[in-house]
């Protein structure tokens, strides 16, 4: 891999650490209902598996974003209500974020491997297709 793709790759990869803090944040204060979330959480990663097209480094740069993005969400919500000593509510969030981590996780696994398969059969279609 050439060094442009790998910084492209971590750039990806910080990027889709905040779109999963946003997607934590988002349904947290909107109070959207867990199916907005599923869908969300497949559209997001669904696109990045697509763009990265490689199963395996799907998998693990999926891995650090979910991650570093619940870590964010975390400190997001959980950091003023430790600056006030708020204990009742920080394990309000953290069982709130746990719980959608769990649902999340499978669904953005899920979208990802069918972005990343999807992109990779129809590259070898195309190779199929152009060789003589």
């Amino acid at each position: 891999m050439k060094m442009s793709g790998a910084i492209r790759e971590i750039g990806l990869t910080i990027g889709q650490c905040f779109n999963v803090a946003c997607l934590f944040i988002i349904s947290i204060v909107w109070r959207i209902d867990i199916l907005g979330f599923i869908l969300l959480v497949f559209l997001v990663s669904f696109a990045f598996g697509a763009v990265i097209a490689n199963l395996a480094r799907t998998v693990a740069y999926n891995l650090i974003a979910i991650i570093a993005g619940t870590a964010l969400a975390v400190a997001f919500f959980a950091l003023p209500q430790i600056m006030f000593a708020e204990t009742e509510s920080i394990m309000l969030v953290l069982s709130y974020i746990g719980r959608l981590l769990l649902i999340g996780m499978i669904v953005y696994f899920v979208g990802a491997f069918l972005g990343s398969f999807l992109v990779e059969m129809r590259i070898e279609k195309s190779e199929l297709e152009s060789t003589p």
